[in-house]
């Protein structure tokens, strides 16, 4: 949870380029937990449900990440 805060107040707290780094930086984390769903079903210490909330959660955060830094684009 923290680490989400703190990505969310520093990109509310910048502009240009560096606001487009913190974006960058919430997605690639984002994804990390993705990976790090499939590879805790996989070694068993997950289960199905959890796997599929977490990393769904997490996805869905990903692709709106990846959405936002669009927006920056246009």
């Amino acid at each position: 949870g923290i680490r989400d805060i703190v990505l969310a107040i520093g990109t509310l707290q910048t502009t240009g380029p560096s606001r487009r780094l913190w974006w960058q930086l919430g997605v690639a984390t984002d994804a990390t937990d993705v990976v790090s769903a499939g590879l805790g079903r996989r070694d068993g210490s997950l289960s199905a449900v959890t796997t599929a909330l977490a990393g769904g959660t997490a996805a869905a955060a990903t692709a709106l990440g990846v959405a936002a830094l669009a927006g920056e684009d246009a």
